[in-house]
């Protein structure tokens, strides 16, 4: 095999490593949320996880919501 058959060998792995179909991630909605929050004020960061909680609890309509 000659150099520029290897490297055009070795540039379709790489295509086809990155147009194969990907598996969706699960997410967990209060995990995504509340790595949002403030960590530096304990009163903050206590009230934005209540608001996580809120949004992604079990009643909630977020798409993809695990907990």
């Amino acid at each position: 095999m000659a150099v520029g058959e290897k490297k055009e060998e070795e540039a379709k792995v790489v295509v086809e490593h990155f147009t194969m179909e990907s598996v969706e991630p699960q997410v967990d909605c209060f995990d995504a949320c509340s790595t949002g929050c403030p960590l530096t004020n304990d009163r903050l960061r206590q009230r934005c996880e209540g608001k996580c909680r809120i949004r992604c609890g079990p009643d909630s309509m977020a798409e993809g919501n695990l907990g």
